[in-house]
């Protein structure tokens, strides 16, 4: 099976004075399925909107 790995490095994502998440970094392994789990408004949709571009993090990288 074949992928592209993903690196997140020290992501930070923030709506004004509401913090989202700060500080995430986790690699996603090539080929391998990976879930993201949580209750609702934990950011789950913030933070996949982050990965594909939608919306940009305050701090941190993604590659």
């Amino acid at each position: 099976m074949t992928g592209v790995e993903v690196k997140v490095e020290g992501l930070t994502k923030s709506f004004g004075p509401a913090n989202i998440w700060s500080d995430v970094t986790l690699t996603l392994p090539a080929g391998e399925v990976s879930v993201l789990l949580g209750p609702s408004g934990t950011g789950k949709s913030v933070f996949l909107k982050s990965l594909i571009g939608l919306l940009k993090p305050e701090r941190g990288s993604i590659v």
